[in-house]
């Protein structure tokens, strides 16, 4: 599957139910890196929530998010 962004991604999936909720987590094919986080809602399928990653790094110091 492809995430919001574009990318090709390995889906699983993982239902909630005392939350009423599932959560739909795509990953890297190659590299394992988590590329996506949606939150369903399971009655009525709604998205409640829904994070793309379209960056992530290493750094040895503090660096403040950009607003």
């Amino acid at each position: 599957m492809t995430d919001r962004a574009g990318r090709p991604g390995v889906a699983v999936t993982f239902d909630d139910r005392e939350h009423d909720g599932r959560s739909l987590l795509i990953f890297d094919p190659h590299t394992g890196e988590l590329l996506a986080h949606e939150r369903l809602t399971l009655a009525g399928t709604r998205i409640s929530a829904y994070l793309a990653i379209l960056g992530a790094g290493r750094t040895d110091r503090y660096v403040r998010p950009s607003d």
